[in-house]
């Protein structure tokens, strides 16, 4: 396969959208019918996907006919490592500290930055959902073009790409709560905010 990390990227990035939106329609629909029903109904779609994965999802491509499927960097897939070996990669532990690093971005302005919006900038409560969702969108753009990215470059210049976009992200937000700003710069900052979590996925090897 000519592009892996592309192809690892999309699993990632549906997961994003679908928390996007969760903030889409969760939120105008907790403001019209209350937090009862919106949990609700967010259960019962939980649910539902639950019983189309276990009927139709299967544990790998050639479980579906794809008998010729490789990742194209698979060479040693066949042989099994151990649990100790795959943990003296030091990319484990590069890898592990980039994804709590993005985990708490995300978290974070996920948390603050509509509320921080509607307290500093006086943005009304009913663009909340506004916000959140070009968040999102942003998110799951710069995931899938990090995966093509990472099948172009080295994985050192992603990460080191990633630390940068990151910390000018924060930047941005923490300005957006000192200065007053217009809101199209704030849709602005909603739709750059995903660039704080590129980074490459799924290829930690442990081979080097």
């Amino acid at each position: 396969m000519a592009r892996p990390v592309s192809c690892r990227n999309l699993c990632p990035a549906a997961y994003s959208l679908a928390i996007t939106l969760v903030l889409a329609v969760g939120v105008p629909l907790t403001i019209a019918t209350g937090w009862r029903f919106f949990f609700g109904t967010l259960a019962a779609g939980t649910m539902l996907m639950a019983l189309i994965v276990l009927i139709f999802v299967r544990n790998n491509p050639w479980e579906v006919g794809f008998s010729a499927f490789t990742w194209g960097d698979d060479a040693g897939v066949e042989r099994r490592l151990g649990f100790a070996e795959v943990f003296r990669s030091r990319w484990i532990a590069i890898g592990a500290a980039g994804i709590a690093a993005c985990t708490f971005a995300i978290a974070g302005t996920a948390t603050w930055v509509v509320p921080g919006f509607i307290a500093r900038q006086g943005m009304p409560v009913e663009y909340a959902p506004i916000i959140g969702t070009l968040m999102g969108l942003s998110q799951v753009a710069f995931i899938v073009w990090g995966g093509y990215v990472a099948d172009s470059v080295e994985k050192t210049t992603v990460i080191k790409l990633g630390a940068v976009l990151a910390i000018i992200t924060a930047l941005l937000f923490t300005a957006s709560m000192i200065y007053e700003l217009p809101f199209a710069v704030l849709l602005a900052l909603a739709g750059i905010s995903g660039m704080g979590g590129l980074r490459r996925r799924g290829d930690l090897r442990t081979d080097e």
